[in-house]
């Protein structure tokens, strides 16, 4: 009899792979709460925005030839004014990136509507 009594005493003192697995599983548990708390709190401050805006485009920059000197990094807007001013007209010459040759400006698209949107028709 004093023996079935040993073997509870030492059972009772035995803690086992129960209760190592039952803190293991207690320990994780807290440690995944404590993460979501601390990922939803910068997620706050955070950009977590998926969406990615497109890069920005700009603007071709023309060169223009003016009294036998090239004038760099026009922007259509000085195009126009040089334009306004009767500095050029459609057949000075201009050119870009991405053009092989140097074209009057009355044949490139975007300078020629520059042309027709500024110079008043002919009169009658």
């Amino acid at each position: 009899m004093e023996r079935s009594f040993n073997v509870l005493e030492a059972a009772a003192n035995n803690d086992g792979a129960g209760g190592q697995m039952m803190g293991l599983g207690v320990g994780l548990g807290a440690g995944m709460g404590v993460g979501n708390a601390a990922g939803n709190i910068a997620g706050q401050y955070l950009n977590t925005n998926p969406h990615v805006p497109p890069i920005p485009q700009s603007a071709p920059t023309y060169y223009l030839l003016i009294d036998g000197q090239q004038v760099p990094n026009l922007t259509t807007e000085s195009i126009s004014a040089y334009i306004s001013s009767g500095v050029v007209d459609g057949s000075t010459l201009a050119w870009t990136i991405g053009m092989s040759a140097w074209l009057p400006i009355s044949q490139i698209p975007t300078l020629a509507s520059l042309i027709n949107s500024i110079t008043p028709p002919p009169l009658p």
